[in-house]
């Protein structure tokens, strides 16, 4: 059975180095969001982590024994979250180094160190 596509909000924040992602779930189905926090509830789902080579990684991190929560298959990039939870606390999100969501990273950092005070939001593209 082909899975329901999940529907979200995306916006990004950035503080030096870091970046913080913030989701909000529209969709029902069922997604590796919804594994850690019911409808209304909030906290920190994930922490993203890009590898030179995925494939590796993600045999690394399922002989640590996180479990693959969900796979996000996309035109720009797959997404791969593992379920950490039994020892970090959260879920761990696996992209490739050379993916697109290197450069989406790179351009809101870029706009946050440029930022000139006003507009808050800015779309992404």
């Amino acid at each position: 059975a082909k899975a329901e596509p999940v529907k979200v909000r995306v916006a990004f924040a950035q503080s030096g180095e870091l970046n913080v992602e913030v989701i909000e779930v529209v969709s029902d189905g069922d997604t590796a969001f919804r594994d850690m926090f019911a409808a209304g509830q909030e906290g920190l789902h994930h922490v993203a982590v890009f590898a030179d080579d995925p494939e590796a990684e993600h045999r690394r991190l399922a002989a640590l024994g996180y479990p693959v929560a969900s796979r996000v298959v996309m035109d720009m990039g797959t997404i791969t979250f593992f379920d950490a939870r039994k020892d970090l606390g959260h879920m761990i999100e696996l992209y490739s180094n050379d993916s697109i969501f290197r450069h989406m990273y790179a351009a809101v950092r870029s706009a946050a160190a440029s930022w000139d005070g006003t507009h808050l939001l800015k779309p992404l593209g």
